[in-house]
């Protein structure tokens, strides 16, 4: 359950939430982080362990 607030003030709506559904959005945007940094640091150990597949582009004279 969400409750929204408007402050007609200056225009703005604002969300809050319960404390379960805050615990469990951080949850979940933890996890993700988790595995987007898993993948990076997988990603990075694939390119260093296999030399030579790498393209690089050298100028023709």
């Amino acid at each position: 359950m969400a409750i929204f607030v408007l402050d007609s003030s200056n225009f703005r709506v604002q969300q809050f939430m319960t404390a379960d559904e805050g615990e469990l959005q951080l949850r979940e945007q933890a996890e993700v982080a988790e595995s987007e940094a898993s993948a990076l640091e997988e990603k990075k150990t694939i390119q260093q362990e296999t030399p030579g597949t790498h393209l690089l582009s050298t100028p023709k004279p």
